[in-house]
């Protein structure tokens, strides 16, 4: 029986592995570049992790999370998210607050296998714990504005949001439940649940039906004290000066409980592609300090698919040989080429010369060298600049210099 990759699952290798490999990259320096410090954490977790965090009415609790009981009878959970795992080792390691982390690592949803969405998937998350909060807040946004230009992504903007925290939230938590309950036989089973467990969560339902029944739902911001209005608006009035183009959307409620105050997403085409928020109450919720935080986070696959081809690293230098028998003598050169730092490589097979300079092509390599029987006699090779097609014959030093170039 051939066994085949599980459903929700993938394999990444020749262009896509490219791709995944220069996202990754590129993402990782810009979270360097903001001075943001790599984290990792464990794929499995106490499964209370999730639910104290997350929280059980969400839908990755009640639906998608992977649990399982391990050999020593405990209830362990596939991580479905990053933050929580995060908060968790700040709290149990002692991570030096304020810090400002960020990871790329897999997750694991069991929902629906659908375009951009998979049942292991990747993301990469920025989290900024302890930090003042209209810088923090400032910081994340402009963090997560770089990290897409500088994958070349465009048109897209910001849809921000306050949730309020402390009695404003409670306050538009409790008018938000009467207004549901009016007509609750009408909302989807899930927002049936939604409504006695976090109401919030019902304002981010897709189904249509639900979307009408909330035409008329006041915005959680009417609710705001004039402490909050006031933050806001200011936050609001950096970003306009940061010229970060964002939209005030009162229907941006995340899917996840922690999130307090500032929550955002940012769309292209009508697709959310990343979103985030302020967490100021998670710390206090899993240990016995309280921290402002806010991050943000974005699926590695849904970015992939919105990039151009991968910005493929060049390599140093393809080593032909002239003739099979002077394949060794390629293969010496190209090893001590990769001694000293540079990417070199040589024909697996024993092709004719046009399928091998067929293949540095392919790779995209800046030079290729020719070994040949009297190249091998005085170790002097032709070299060929792949860009501009001149060619020289040089010593291998003098081909060292060249590629220091």
């Amino acid at each position: 029986m051939e066994i085949q990759s599980l459903r929700g699952t993938q394999d990444f290798y020749n262009e896509r592995a490219r791709k995944f490999e220069y996202l990754t990259r590129a993402l990782s320096d810009v979270c360097k570049r903001f001075s943001f410090e790599r984290i990792y954490t464990p794929v499995i977790e106490n499964s209370l992790l999730f639910t104290r965090s997350v929280g059980e009415s969400s839908d990755i609790v009640r639906k998608e999370m992977y649990i399982f009981e391990d050999k020593g009878g405990r209830e362990i959970a596939l991580s479905p998210e990053g933050t929580a795992s995060v908060a968790r080792a700040v709290i149990e390691r002692g991570i030096e607050v304020p810090a400002k982390l960020f990871y790329i690592a897999p997750f694991f949803r069991y929902e629906r296998p659908q375009k951009g969405r998979f049942r292991q998937f990747h993301q990469i998350g920025v989290e900024h714990i302890g930090g003042d909060h209209k810088y923090a807040d400032l910081e994340v946004i402009l963090l997560a504005d770089a990290l897409l230009q500088a994958i070349g992504i465009d048109s897209f903007s910001f849809q921000v949001n306050n949730l309020g925290a402390g009695e404003s939230r409670q306050e538009y938590i409790k008018y938000l439940k009467d207004f549901i309950g009016q007509s609750v036989d009408s909302f989807c089973s899930d927002c049936k649940v939604r409504h006695e467990q976090n109401p919030l969560r019902v304002l981010d339902c897709k189904v249509d039906s639900c979307q009408k029944l909330l035409e008329h739902v006041k915005p959680v911001t009417d609710f705001l004290s004039s402490e909050e209005k006031e933050d806001f608006e200011s936050k609001l009035a950096i970003l306009k000066e940061h010229n970060i183009n964002y939209v005030v959307s009162p229907g941006i409620v995340r899917g996840l409980d922690y999130y307090t105050g500032l929550v955002f997403e940012v769309e292209k085409d009508g697709t959310s592609i990343l979103a985030g928020g302020r967490y100021d109450d998670l710390y206090g919720e899993l240990g016995k300090k309280e921290y402002p935080a806010i991050g943000f986070a974005a699926g590695i696959e849904r970015l992939m698919e919105l990039i151009p081809n991968a910005k493929e690293d060049k390599l140093d230098i393809y080593v032909i040989f002239a003739e099979k028998e002077f394949k060794y003598g390629a293969f010496n050169l190209a090893s001590r080429l990769r001694q000293i730092g540079f990417q070199a490589t040589i024909d697996d097979g024993e092709s004719r010369m046009k399928k091998q300079f067929a293949k540095a092509d392919k790779l995209n390599a800046r030079f290729v060298a020719i070994v040949s029987e009297e190249g091998l006699a005085n170790e002097n090779y032709n070299l060929k600049d792949m860009a501009t097609g001149e060619q020289e014959v040089l010593n291998f030093d003098e081909i060292v210099e060249r590629l220091k170039k």
